[in-house]
């Protein structure tokens, strides 16, 4: 699918690239909890960190994409919603229309190699950014039950999806 001269084994982008691999292929081999992928006999255990942000970027992998073709999948998935999220707070920041596209490009490029960081930062800056966009809304209608929930739900998804997401999300929410 991706070329017959690709290699087999995934590039490495970051340098902790196969280590992230690693537990997305793990949760797609049925061991959801992701245990140590490096101990056959602790692969069935529960692991000690985050453990989302890997369902979440292995869902192509449990559809039966090859690897390769998953990491091509959720670079450009994970890039096109968080420049959407960008859209919308820099809308709500009331940047002129006309320089929103602008400023979607410049953050992009500057987040490029974080983003390009498969499961952890692919799924974290899109989280925080959605978080974001709660806080907004919370902020601005702070009597509706759906800002006061929504902004919960992504605060406690923090939690599981980047444990400094949390301590981020926590202390920017004043309840910390």
């Amino acid at each position: 699918m991706a070329g017959f001269s690709y290699p087999s084994i995934p590039v490495e982008i970051m340098d902790d690239s196969l280590y992230y691999f690693g537990r997305a292929v793990e949760v797609s081999q049925g061991h959801v909890f992701i245990g140590n992928q490096y101990n056959v006999e602790h692969r069935d255990d529960i692991t000690v960190a985050f453990f989302v942000a890997d369902w979440v970027w292995s869902i192509p992998l449990v559809l039966g994409v090859p690897v390769q073709v998953a990491i091509i999948i959720n670079q450009i998935l994970y890039f096109l919603i968080t420049g959407y999220l960008l859209h919308i707070i820099l809308s709500r920041l009331r940047v002129q229309p006309k320089y929103v596209p602008v400023g979607v490009g410049f953050i992009l490029l500057f987040v490029y190699w974080f983003l390009a960081r498969p499961v952890a930062m692919q799924v974290v800056f899109p989280l925080f950014l959605l978080w974001l966009v709660s806080l907004f809304y919370f902020i601005c209608y702070p009597l509706e039950k759906r800002a006061q929930v929504g902004l919960a739900l992504v605060s406690a998804l923090s939690l599981y999806v980047y444990t400094y997401l949390t301590q981020i999300t926590v202390v920017s929410s004043g309840i910390g």
